[in-house]
């Protein structure tokens, strides 16, 4: 195994392949993702004409079912928004992207936007 070959080759690594197993524990504990989403739910009552969170229907270890939410993706929506936001400003999306890109490469991501 993994493990196995690090112990003998690369002992100092086996704290990282323990941090990832637990990282990986706790990304797929569908139960706390369940717990997550019902507490994003009733965080979101004053946006809900505006944000929509999928409840969590059905829970177990290994699985997680949520409601079926219709609409565009998240990403979807976004894209389409940067679009328009190009467009006003004369440019294609793809150049608004570049753009951005350039700038977090030069100036680091933008602090956290913390509301009016």
């Amino acid at each position: 195994t993994i493990r196995t070959f690090l112990e003998v080759a690369a002992p100092e690594q086996v704290v990282i392949l323990d941090e990832l197993e637990r990282s990986f524990e706790r990304e797929f504990d569908y139960k706390q993702e369940a717990e997550n989403l019902r507490f994003f739910c009733k965080s979101l009552i004053p946006f809900k004409d505006q944000v929509k969170v999928p409840k969590p229907i059905f829970a177990t270890n290994r699985m997680l079912v949520m409601e079926y939410l219709s609409g565009i993706k998240l990403l979807d929506g976004i894209r389409e928004y940067g679009a328009k936001i190009a467009k006003e400003q004369g440019r294609t999306l793809d150049e608004l992207e570049a753009e951005i890109k350039e700038r977090i490469l030069k100036e680091g991501m933008p602090a956290k936007y913390d509301g009016p």
